[in-house]
């Protein structure tokens, strides 16, 4: 009997399908963006903004299908919204991560013990604790691989207005005041020499060009991010052995960035596009990839942990987005959709649904809330 994947095998396995697809396609086309600009975050029905991996994901397959409204719906939203997925569509892999401390005395989980705390004891204190990270995924789709648009005409309809109204940013001000001499992890300079934004890692310095000198200004942001990404690596920071002579690490750490720029421009709803210097580590990536599912998990993460130390450092503070169950006004509607498709189902499988025997439909409120991230 074949052993059952964990958790992280099983994102691991969908990452690869969804990058080593990117990375064919900008492969045959470098122009094809990672992300495309948006006015709006990838986020749940909920209106919680997604973060990390969980908003790379997401962008990508937005950018990919163009999928316009930037709502995402889990198994339980669907159907306590009575929707069905469009035949053939393939949803993405949402993560979260909830890291706890385990005393080890006992074996058991202590929330009282917070990182703060734990910071705050002796080694020897810290002996008798053991920080542990729990990894709960699933799948999310996008409200237009679901009937929504049939099923609710009119709340499609104000979705779209309320999303076509929105303009993707032509420029970034938290950026363009962090090159005017705000604050980064490392000084940003900048250099009318530079032919584009550099990481100078033995001087600990980013180099930037004026932006003038770009014909497309979102290719000048995207190489500022990108090296931004870099130098949350070097020694002191996250330590990912910047600078050496391995072309398996070069390789790698060159992809983190790509990623981590990725995900730090959907933070402002910028454009991502694969830098030119990386055109020649494509056919790498997709064949470690493929060979090795797990390299592009490690690198997702740690390009998410990445962005979340950027995000910290800018002060970037991703809003409430749309509250989708705000924006539905028919909760009856809900319900008797709702219990249509258990109709439909239950028919084909030749039973009587519970919903109609007397049982209670679930509402929109069933299924995950929370953080996004």
């Amino acid at each position: 009997m074949a052993r059952q994947q964990t958790p992280s095998e099983r994102v691991a396995s969908r990452y690869a399908d969804i990058f080593v697809d990117l990375f064919s396609r900008v492969a045959a086309d470098p122009r094809v963006p990672f992300v495309a600009a948006s006015p709006s975050p990838q986020q749940g029905v909920d209106g919680v903004p997604f973060r990390g991996a969980n908003a790379l994901v997401t962008s990508i397959a937005a950018a990919r299908e163009g999928y316009h409204i930037p709502v995402w719906l889990t198994m339980a939203r669907k159907d306590s919204l009575g929707l069905m997925v469009r035949k053939g569509e393939r949803g993405v892999p949402i993560t979260h991560y909830d890291f706890y401390y385990e005393d080890v005395g006992t074996g058991r989980r202590d929330p009282s013990m917070t990182d703060a705390l734990y910071s705050s004891l002796t080694d020897e204190e810290r002996r008798g604790w053991v920080r542990r990270c729990h990894m709960r995924c699933w799948t999310e789709f996008n409200i237009a691989q679901t009937d929504f648009p049939e099923v609710y005409p009119e709340q499609w309809a104000g979705l779209e207005a309320l999303f076509g109204s929105r303009k993707a940013p032509a420029s970034c001000a938290i950026l363009d005041r962090m090159v005017d001499g705000g604050t980064w992890m490392c000084p940003v300079v900048p250099s009318g020499g530079a032919v584009s934004p550099l990481y100078v890692e033995n001087r600990d310095v980013i180099e930037v060009p004026p932006k003038g000198s770009y014909a497309d200004e979102s290719r000048w942001y995207s190489d500022l991010l990108h090296e931004m990404a870099h130098s949350t690596g070097s020694e002191g920071r996250m330590d990912r052995r910047l600078g050496s002579p391995s072309l398996t690490e070069v390789a790698g750490e060159e992809l983190v960035a790509e990623l981590a720029g990725a995900v730090m421009g959907t933070f402002f709803g910028l454009q991502s596009t694969l830098g030119d210097h990386n055109v020649r580590f494509l056919k790498s990536w997709v064949t470690a990839i493929g060979e090795t599912p797990e390299v592009i998990y490690r690198a997702v993460t740690t390009a998410a942990r990445v962005s979340d130390a950027a995000a910290e450092r800018l002060g970037v503070s991703l809003g409430a987005g749309v509250n989708v169950q705000a924006v539905m006004d028919g909760i009856e509607a809900a319900r008797e959709a709702g219990i249509k498709a258990m109709e439909r189902r239950a028919e084909r499988a030749g039973r009587i649904p519970a919903a109609r025997r007397g049982g209670r439909l679930p509402l929109l409120s069933a299924g995950r809330k929370g953080r996004r991230g």
